[in-house]
């Protein structure tokens, strides 16, 4: 298994590795911190299901 690291602003930084490695599906977590964590996703997660340039898929 290979495991990359890549420096600077999550979401910036995922998109951009998702693009230039040209990925089917983008698998990413989702943690809930709050007694409203099932009406409200954290903004990180919420921003990669618009901006990824491939399928993503959400684990609760």
């Amino acid at each position: 298994m290979e495991h990359t690291y890549v420096a600077g602003h999550e979401v910036e930084s995922i998109v951009n590795f998702c693009k230039e490695g040209d990925f089917d599906l983008l698998i990413i977590g989702f943690m809930g911190h709050s007694r409203i964590f099932e009406r409200v996703w954290g903004s990180i997660s919420q921003t990669l299901t618009r901006l990824a340039p491939c399928s993503v898929l959400v684990v609760k």
